[in-house]
């Protein structure tokens, strides 16, 4: 398909659309990187939370980095095939993520309160 659907595409790096986002967002900063609070050991990935500021309606927009990860959304299932896609955290649930930003897009999930945002 020459044009259409195929034209639009365009892959981008997880930072680089990061910044679209917060283009969308009208955010106007960053705040400074924090850590998930660790649920895991020391030798598993842990996850930084990088989060956008000023952004339009109050809205939060937010980048979880799993350092160390790889392409695994959930820890605890140790099956074969799924260690082919990498490690995963403990420290993150991102089904768990996602609901708490459905229920309050204003607030950072799995940051204490008082977080940046």
């Amino acid at each position: 398909m020459v044009g259409g659907l195929a034209s639009l595409q365009q892959r981008l790096s997880v930072p680089a659309s990061f910044d679209v986002w917060r283009r969308a967002n009208r955010c106007n900063g960053l705040a400074p990187v924090r850590p998930l609070p660790r649920r895991g050991s020391g030798t598993q990935p842990d996850v930084l939370v990088h989060a956008a500021t000023g952004c339009a309606g109050g809205v939060s927009t937010v980048l979880y980095e799993v350092r160390g990860g790889g392409h695994r959304l959930l820890a605890g299932d140790d099956w074969t095939l799924l260690r082919l896609l990498g490690r995963a955290s403990p420290d993150i649930d991102p089904g768990r993520l996602l609901r708490a930003f459905a229920l309050d897009p204003r607030r950072i999930p799995g940051l204490p309160q008082g977080g940046p945002g």
